[in-house]
């Protein structure tokens, strides 16, 4: 695996992409190397793609060792793996060969058939994968099929994280009392926006906080997400709203990769609240001494005392001094499916008895959530 620097694609931006090489020529296999660039780049971060490749790097070794074939050969003609071939690719999988770690464990196969799978249904489209053949739609359906219930037993050992609670109305309110503007007696903020001295945060930074923690209780925005978004994200298209941009590689973020958000899945556009969007515009006429972001040299929204944008370990440490004062431990991942859950609870009951309620808000979800398995925090499927 080697990351390749494309050119760039505009004056600000250029793009890291993981490639599969073959070690014996150091040329990149076609056909794993066109799903990169044709189906994958634009919708997953460069960690979901490198996990991706690896899984293909599997049926590669697959094709030579077992079907003494090159998969971009064998593929590029037409070739689906038949009931029997599928066989051989489990057990070939299980036993470790093509690599030099021995039997894998279950939970191992079962954390790359994802990637087989969904590669194998990409090598069955020739339009997708550049041939010249055509496919009719029923075949496909029959095989997608077969590969569902080939891989279902062993997606079943999957780890999957555990369910994230998200806030009970009390810690809402508590969160809320504890790092929210100071309100009137009729309960509407006061302007310009102050906060009150038991506010957990630094004064400068108390504002900023408050955008981002706003940008992922209301929005369901990821940690990654809230560090990346950039003024001109900030947008009034029949109300204000946010657009979700992937940037993988801008020159203009200064952060190191290590500590550098990312936006991991689709892009999207999200309304935000009038509140949010005052907010924003305060911090953005505030001057950096004062706690806002006048006169920082950057276009990303939230930034550092020094007008640099916010790492990811800043990102981080903003719940450090909630968690030290609040009886529920708070988090990113915390407001996200907060958010979601009270998302999905009017549709869910609008759809209550139909057989495909859990489906059409899911759908709703990734649309909004950016294409995230929220299912496996709802418990929906």
């Amino acid at each position: 695996m080697v990351n390749v620097t494309l050119p760039a694609a505009g004056p600000q931006e250029q793009e890291l992409v993981p490639t599969l090489v073959d070690e014996r020529t150091g040329l990149p296999p076609r056909l794993a190397l066109r799903w990169v660039m044709r189906s994958r780049r634009n919708a997953v971060s460069e960690k979901t793609l490198a996990d991706g490749l690896r899984a293909a790097a599997l049926l590669y070794t697959f094709c030579e060792d077992r079907l003494n074939a090159s998969l971009d050969d064998l593929f590029a003609d037409g070739h689906r793996l038949t009931a029997n071939d599928l066989e051989r690719l489990i057990e070939y999988l299980r036993v470790g060969q093509g690599d030099t770690r021995g039997v894998r464990a279950l939970a191992t196969i079962g954390q790359c058939v994802p990637n087989i799978e969904r590669f194998l249904r990409w090598l069955a489209k020739p339009m997708d994968r550049g041939g010249k053949g055509y496919v009719p739609p029923s075949e496909l359906t029959l095989y997608d099929e077969q590969l569902r219930l080939t891989f279902s037993d062993l997606r079943a050992f999957r780890s999957r994280g555990k369910r994230i609670e998200p806030l009970a109305a009390g810690d809402d309110v508590a969160l809320w009392e504890l790092i929210g503007p100071i309100r009137r007696k009729d309960g509407r903020y006061e302007m310009p926006l102050r906060f009150p001295n038991h506010n957990p945060w630094h004064p400068k930074t108390r504002l900023r906080n408050w955008i981002g923690v706003l940008l992922a209780r209301d929005s369901g925005l990821r940690r990654g997400e809230v560090g990346k978004l950039r003024t001109d994200d900030v947008r009034n298209v029949d109300g204000p709203c946010i657009a979700v941009l992937r940037r993988p590689q801008d020159v203009l973020d200064t952060r190191t990769s290590a500590n550098r958000p990312k936006v991991k899945t689709v892009e999207r556009e999200l309304p935000i609240s009038n509140v949010l969007a005052l907010a924003i515009r305060q911090y953005s006429h505030t001057l950096l001494r004062d706690g806002g972001r006048r006169g920082a040299r950057t276009p990303y929204l939230l930034v550092t005392e020094e007008g640099t944008p916010i790492s990811g370990s800043s990102l981080d440490a903003i719940w450090k001094a909630v968690n030290g004062r609040t009886s529920r431990r708070m988090s990113w991942h915390v407001l996200r499916h907060t958010w979601a859950e009270e998302l999905a609870d009017d549709p869910l009951e609008q759809h209550l008895g139909s057989p495909d309620s859990s489906e059409v808000v899911l759908g709703m979800l990734r649309e909004m959530g950016g294409g995230a398995h929220i299912e496996h925090a709802l418990h929906l499927h």
